[in-house]
């Protein structure tokens, strides 16, 4: 199989290869917490715990933008690789991530970026939620006999998810061509050239000491709605809680190399979490999408493709129960024995 270069719809005639593009939800999920951006830990500015507050944070945020800006020409022509747009998606988090947890010590210039950065994340992220829908479909076709789905109606169902991903490749390439895109892009390179300086006023505050507040503050937020949850949630509950799982796995993240073992340790739970999380808001994004598509397209559709749509919406469902129910054993793992060894870790306050 010839691997493609983007986010090829054609790939999907050949149902019984997978792409290289297609990313299942928890490939996606172990990617995001098991690739670490090398620059960031690397970087001796950032790894020093009596460097000052600002001064480290310029380090992270410039580690997180060269990462995020290497992919942006390839993804703008349309021929990044799935695993470059994944890169890039997540370096684009990172630095949202960094963004906020240091906005007091940065100038009003940065700050400014993350929402610029979140426009971007939308496109991509619909990229990505559609190859994880894919992946589905591929093995829908593993199990074509049981599921009583012919090569006919597999073919419309790639049709109509070809389209989908044109679409959502126009919608990234458009996102990446706008003015707005070109700014952020010059502000990322002044901050990769030295053009910004910390908040002085604050700057003084050892990174350590900083970073202590910080992912208490995060962890507070994190546990405080997981303790809410139970079976019976909404899934909009459960999408809030993946938010915060993912903001504190990313703290974790920035400052694991501060805190050695109880860092590295919690941070592989709780990215666990994150992991079914993602699972779960990925399998529940895809029973919309499909019913959405089912109800458009509901003249045009026959019988037997509708029903493939709704057997791929019912592992969707599947899916999500599963994630919900592992749930509740993965948290308790990251809000025990664990945090405390990283409390003691970080010390008192």
């Amino acid at each position: 199989m010839t691997t493609r270069g983007n986010f090829d719809a054609d790939a999907t005639e050949r149902p019984s290869e997978r792409p290289a593009w297609l990313f299942s939800a928890r490939e996606h999920a172990h990617s995001q917490h098991s690739r670490r951006v090398a620059p960031l830990r690397d970087e001796p500015a950032a790894g020093d715990s009596s460097t000052p507050s600002g001064q480290a944070a310029l380090a992270l945020l410039q580690a997180h933008a060269a990462a995020f800006l290497h992919h942006v020409p390839e993804a703008r022509a349309g021929a990044a690789s799935a695993a470059a747009l994944l890169e890039m998606r997540e370096a684009g988090r990172r630095l949202r991530t960094a963004l906020d947890v240091f906005a007091g010590l940065l100038p009003e210039e940065l700050r400014g970026l993350a929402a610029d950065l979140e426009r971007l994340n939308a496109p991509l992220g619909g990229l990505r939620a559609l190859g994880t829908q894919m992946e589905v479909l591929v093995r829908l076709e593993r199990d074509r006999a049981p599921l009583c789905v012919s090569p006919q109606d597999s073919a419309e169902l790639a049709g109509l998810f070809r389209e989908e991903l044109l679409a959502a490749r126009a919608r990234l390439q458009a996102a990446l061509a706008a003015p707005r895109c070109a700014a952020l892009e010059e502000v990322l390179r002044r901050l990769l050239s030295g053009a910004f300086e910390p908040d002085c006023t604050r700057d003084g505050e050892p990174i350590s000491r900083a970073a202590a507040r910080l992912l208490k503050e995060r962890f507070r937020a994190y546990r405080d709605l997981g303790d809410e949850l139970s079976d019976d949630s909404p899934a909009a509950d459960y999408h809030v809680l993946r938010t915060q799982s993912e903001a504190f796995c990313h703290a974790l993240e920035l400052f694991e190399h501060l805190f050695g073992r109880p860092a590295r340790e919690l941070l592989a739970k709780v990215a666990r979490v994150d992991d079914l999380l993602c699972i779960h808001q990925d399998a529940c994004f895809a029973i919309s999408h499909l019913r959405s598509l089912a109800s458009g397209r509901a003249a045009s559709l026959s019988a037997a493709t509708a029903f493939a749509l709704g057997a791929l919406a019912e592992r969707h469902h599947r899916r999500s129960e599963d994630a919900r129910r592992r749930f509740a054993r993965a948290f308790l793992r990251t809000t025990g024995k664990r945090w405390r060894r990283l409390c003691a870790a970080l010390g008192p306050g």
